[in-house]
């Protein structure tokens, strides 16, 4: 049920983005978009839940406040395990401004925005899901057994197309762990496969939260919340800021190689600098601040080098 009903929210949300982009524009068939989208909310939701969404539904709703409960997700800040789930109060904000967007003025721009939300956020539930039987069925493996791996590979497969389309690698860890018959998962890979990718599937990972264990007020090992940013995403940060401190470590070398053109009239990169009273004839006499990004450089002039030559780490390189 949750793989087809997903994917059926998903084609009635785009339904109604493409009316509104193919047709609106000359008809006026604003109805037909809002009617496209009421299905999609309708199909999410599921008749049972009630008019307040607090009933006993079946559907992906249900599934959201059940699964907040389970990582301390509930609520508007998404800081409890009990209320409404914070995905679910965030789609269906999304879906109100949407269905506004479609029936006011056919803004079908904004309207396309609001449906990428909520495809992004629909995965949440289903990403703790994976993660909650991940770690039933490598943690507990006494009170798990064939429904736990079924109800483990059923939300896999929900977002192992998200996944694969970031990493195949990930994307096969996470099958060959969750697939029926596999046997007991490897929590902390299925965790860190899924995580590396938040980023890239719009996702973040406060969202997601970590299980959690209300008896004892705390969440379980090796299954605390995620930070918001993916690894692959701190990689890239870290790898930028290294590259940043040389390029800017490379500008100060050859601001101090100019300095002492000027000063000696002749090029120190060809010719031998012929050093007069009062100049300066290595950079250990410029006063330098060392530049700091985790490991402190400094330019440093040779011992024994040529009057004027900048020598340095980087020239080395």
């Amino acid at each position: 049920v949750y793989l087809n009903i997903h994917m059926y929210v998903i084609h009635k949300l785009e339904e109604a983005v493409y009316i509104c982009e193919q047709q609106c524009q000359s008809t006026d068939c604003t109805q037909d978009a809002v009617h496209s989208w009421d299905q999609a909310v309708a199909f999410y939701t599921g008749s049972l839940e009630g008019t307040s969404g607090t009933g006993n539904g079946k559907l992906l709703y249900a599934q959201a406040d059940r699964r907040c409960r389970d990582f301390r997700t509930c609520g508007e800040h998404g800081d409890t395990y009990v209320g409404t789930s914070q995905v679910n109060i965030q789609i269906f904000e999304h879906f109100r401004a949407g269905r506004l967007d479609l029936n006011n003025a056919a803004v079908c721009e904004s309207a396309r925005n609001r449906r990428d939300k909520i495809i992004n956020l629909m995965a949440i539930p289903m990403i703790q899901g994976t993660l909650r039987y991940a770690y039933i069925t490598d943690k507990q493996r006494n009170a798990s057994g064939e429904k736990a791996e079924a109800e483990g590979a059923t939300f896999a497969a929900t977002i192992l197309p998200l996944v694969y389309h970031c990493g195949k690698e990930d994307a096969q860890v996470i099958w060959e762990n969750m697939a029926v018959g596999s046997g007991p998962a490897n929590f902390v890979e299925v965790k860190q496969a899924l995580e590396a990718h938040y980023a890239c599937m719009g996702i973040d990972g406060k969202m997601v939260g970590g299980l959690y264990d209300p008896a004892s007020n705390v969440y379980y090992e090796d299954a605390e919340p995620c930070c918001s940013e993916s690894r692959v995403d701190k990689k890239a940060a870290i790898t930028g800021g290294v590259l940043g401190s040389v390029c800017f470590f490379l500008i100060l070398v050859i601001i101090v190689m100019a300095i002492n053109r000027r000063r000696t009239g002749k090029d120190p990169n060809f010719a031998e600098a012929e050093t007069a009273p009062g100049e300066v004839t290595s950079t250990s006499e410029i006063s330098m601040q060392p530049m700091k990004d985790g490991n402190e450089h400094t330019v440093n002039a040779a011992e024994n080098g040529e009057p004027g030559v900048v020598k340095s780490d980087v020239e080395v390189l």
